[in-house]
């Protein structure tokens, strides 16, 4: 009925933009002029009734002509592309009609009945579509943001300095998080709660799984913009107890043939107390974790029981803060630390969580795990893992250190020769979603599994969901598709759900292992 009704009120709208045409053709003002309210005559006449030399009820017959045939062809077919065309056209006719309602009101101090009505007409559709076609709004909104970001902004920003853009991009995501109109622009745009994805894991609500992976958001500043993108949850950091300011030589890099970033940050941020005091007693409007791990300097770690101590009083730190977090992440995976101290061998790692379980800690743990090394040494690992209550899942994985891999493009790959670090995005999809797979297999009843690593489509975060995973995150894949992503990806999953015939994501989580 409401679909009717936004069709009659496009005919109501052609229909007075052809009487005006009429009339114009005719050189006859319209039987409005000279009454109290309105004089047709001054506005229709006046300099402001042509748009490049066209009369505006000219171009208001194309415009609800659009309207007509794009809701018909709809109605008839079906045709998404066909509501993208009405939604387009509208929105473009609602900022026309604010201006030209600005001039009779305010310039020309004069109302001209029937283009009040066209503009009321224009307005009252634009009211009408936004609860019928809101899927249809939002997906255009993503489509639209990629086109731009991969046709025009990408290839500004990669001309830069990848930090530089990095930091820029946060300034950004700062400033639009701490002004709510901004925030309430990019939701409106860009967020569609879809039912089929949400989640409670832990007692925790995810409204879809889609999460920002540490290592972009090191120093807790982007929770408040990010729910309005898209994003579902967020790990913060690596949070180390000390601060560590990144390595002199190249932090970031960009290889585009292999879709991937070099990466060698090594735990860079300010460090947890000053990240606790930016969030104590802030409220946040979804789920995000801390990311801990050990601090990346010398000076204060050298030695595995060092290594021990620091990380437990950065638990520590967190467990006693009135930081309202969901969830810990316990990082024993990044491959860029001066020290050279690991938890990779069953013993290391259960001294560490020996000494973690003295915390009794209430909120679960997630272990990142490297991906870089083989079945049998997770396997030695997990199984130790599985002894400790509090360790709730794994977050697989992180960077990719096999620079022989076959997704490398050779000659960018050998750009990076020298250079200490790892890389993230396609190269490390493979050896992630074998682990996924083997994982889900062997502790699908003990843990529960958070995906990450070479996301850069819907596809690609459903298969890592169908390997094992309940939630995924990505970092890579926002950078080289745009800000829109994690609405991109949420919208995707809903619809291979569909298309799979199932009600929710819980109904997907493993279906491609063979137990």
């Amino acid at each position: 009925m409401k679909k009717q009704l936004l069709l009659l009120l496009s005919v109501l709208g052609l229909v007075d933009s052809i009487f005006l045409s009429w009339k114009h053709f005719k050189n006859i003002i319209p039987p409005c002029t000279g009454s109290i309210f309105s004089d047709c005559g001054q506005v229709l006449t006046s300099e402001y009734a042509y748009f490049f030399g066209l009369p505006l009820a000219y171009i208001g017959i194309i415009y609800y002509s659009i309207l007509v045939l794009s809701l018909l062809i709809y109605l008839k077919s079906r045709n998404r592309k066909a509501i993208y065309i009405f939604i387009i056209a509208n929105s473009i006719g609602v900022f026309f009609s604010i201006y030209f309602v600005f001039l009779q009101l305010v310039v020309i101090r004069a109302i001209c009945t029937y283009c009040m009505l066209s503009a009321m007409i224009t307005f009252s559709i634009f009211g009408l579509w936004q609860n019928i076609f809101n899927k249809e709004k939002k997906i255009l909104a993503v489509i639209s943001t990629s086109f731009i970001y991969h046709h025009f902004l990408k290839r500004i920003f990669f001309l830069l300095n990848p930090e530089i853009i990095h930091n820029l991009m946060v300034k950004f995501g700062v400033l639009f998080g701490q002004i709510s109109i901004f925030r309430f622009f990019f939701k409106y745009l860009y967020v569609f709660e879809h039912k089929s994805l949400a989640q409670k894991i832990f007692g925790i609500d995810f409204k879809n799984p889609v999460g920002l992976a540490a290592g972009f958001d090191y120093n807790a500043q982007l929770m408040w913009i990010l729910p309005s993108v898209g994003f579902g949850y967020q790990s913060v950091g690596t949070v180390t107890n000390h601060p560590f300011s990144g390595y002199k030589q190249m932090m970031l890099g960009r290889l585009p043939k292999s879709k991937s970033l070099y990466v060698n940050k090594g735990f860079k941020n300010i460090g947890s107390k000053k990240i606790i005091e930016n969030l104590k007693n802030r409220s946040i409007e979804y789920p995000f974790g801390i990311s801990i791990g050990q601090t990346n300097d010398k000076r204060f770690v050298s030695t595995l029981d060092q290594a021990i101590d620091d990380i437990y009083f950065c638990f520590f730190s967190f467990n006693k803060s009135k930081v309202h977090f969901s969830y810990y992440e316990l990082n024993i995976s990044c491959p860029n630390l001066k020290n050279g101290v690991d938890f990779y061998s069953p013993a290391k790692f259960a001294k560490l969580a020996n000494k973690l379980k003295n915390l009794h800690l209430i909120k679960p743990v997630f272990i990142k795990m490297p991906i870089n090394l083989s079945s049998d040494q997770i396997l030695e690992i997990l199984n130790t893992a599985s002894k400790y209550s509090f360790i709730k899942g794994i977050i697989i994985g992180n960077l990719q250190k096999n620079r022989r891999h076959k997704s490398f493009d050779k000659e960018e790959i050998s750009k990076f020769e020298g250079e200490p670090g790892s890389f993230s995005g396609l190269p490390t999809s493979e050896d992630g979603n074998r682990l996924i797979k083997f994982c889900f297999k062997h502790f699908k009843k003990r843990f529960v599994i958070i995906g990450c690593g070479g996301i850069f489509s819907a596809q690609d975060a459903y298969k890592k969901i169908k390997l094992g995973a309940s939630l995924i995150q990505l970092i890579t894949g926002m950078i080289y598709n745009g800000p829109q992503f994690a609405a991109e990806v949420n919208n995707g999953l809903d619809e291979l759900l569909k298309k799979d015939r199932y009600k929710t994501i819980k109904e997907a989580i493993g279906v491609d292992v063979v137990s």
